[in-house]
């Protein structure tokens, strides 16, 4: 095995992300476009993999089927979304933030951190010496990956093919797997990576379980961080008002994909992690409603007024500018 800095290979993998994910930041601050972010993202995921395999110096069956995994993965990844970015000409996500030098960059660093927290199980069995033989568990994480991939593809595919019908224009993807899950590419994304840390686990030992942070952090992304909330939150401001998607949300899952309108209530909130955080009004979302509260809050009136994956961080830094934005509204009017 070769030894880099530590015998886990984890302080290379954390450099090598931070010089890769720096590689793409450069060109892309400088011309100001986002087409690239999630080809540094994806890309990044199948490098560590391949890295590590190379460093360990031992290619057993188990290294070699994860990382082909998670490469299938990351490159599977990285075509879907540069088509998608190819073709929808622009990220919304980086509205207000490409064109922002410190932003942009805290965003490319927040990627090379997921990658490298999320990667962990799959840093640390490449990194091993040891070759039990096959468990249950190892199966278990097979199985669990290929059905999470199976539905992240075809859930992607799904909505792709929806979106490019002229005649679903003004309509949101409720066919396929998106009538039992309201995101099945989300919940796809969580089993692959729960299932690398299963199999992962056969040559795990004492701190190295530590590990599990990799899936639970993108599980948590997910669910509560720059995954279902912005989705739902767009979603919402778009269709918000149409009765058919008000029910079609009431009745369909959020994440778990489950039989439409089985459980309801506290019993779908506990079985298919359905929260209230998923709920937006239409009215409360968007720069218009922050012009809306800076009018309300203008001196010179009281009457009616005329009639935006990854963190906590983001999102503060994003209150500072509507902050920003609605004093200098106040003192323009």
């Amino acid at each position: 095995m070769i030894i880099i800095i530590d015998d886990g290979f984890l302080t290379i993998c954390l450099i090598v992300s931070i010089v890769y994910q720096l590689l793409f930041y450069l060109p892309a601050a400088i011309c100001k476009f986002d087409k690239v972010t999630d080809l540094a993202y994806g890309s990044n995921f199948v490098l560590v993999a391949i890295l590590t395999l190379i460093f360990g110096e031992t290619f057993f069956v188990r290294k070699i089927i994860a990382t082909v995994a998670v490469s299938v993965w990351g490159l599977r990844l990285i075509g879907y979304l540069f088509y998608r970015i190819t073709k929808i000409g622009r990220d919304e996500r980086f509205d207000g933030t490409r064109d922002k030098p410190i932003r942009f960059f805290i965003w490319f660093m927040l990627q090379f951190i997921g990658v490298w927290l999320i990667s962990l199980p799959l840093i640390l069995l490449n990194s091993s010496q040891i070759n039990p033989h096959f468990q249950w568990n190892d199966y278990f994480g097979w199985t669990l990956w290929l059905i999470g991939f199976l539905f992240e593809v075809v859930g992607d595919q799904q909505k792709s093919s929806y979106r490019s019908d002229p005649t679903n224009k003004d309509h949101w993807c409720d066919v396929g797997l998106w009538r039992y899950s309201r995101h099945p590419n989300y919940f796809g994304e969580i089993c692959c990576w729960w299932g690398i840390f299963a199999t992962s686990a056969s040559v795990l030992h004492t701190w190295q379980f530590f590990s599990v942070i990799g899936p639970a952090f993108i599980t948590l992304l997910i669910m509560f961080g720059s995954g279902i909330p912005t989705t739902e939150k767009s979603t919402d401001r778009k269709y918000g008002k149409i009765p058919e998607y008000r029910e079609w949300k009431r009745r369909t899952p959020v994440l778990i994909p489950f039989i439409p309108n089985l459980f309801g209530g506290v019993a779908k909130t506990l079985f298919c992690c359905e929260f209230g955080i998923y709920n937006y009004a239409p009215e409360t979302t968007g720069r218009k409603v922050m012009k809306k509260k800076c009018w309300r809050n203008h001196p010179s009136t009281n009457a009616n007024p005329p009639i935006h994956p990854i963190s906590h961080l983001i999102n503060l830094i994003q209150q500072q500018d509507d902050h920003k934005y609605c004093q200098e509204w106040t003192h323009e009017h």
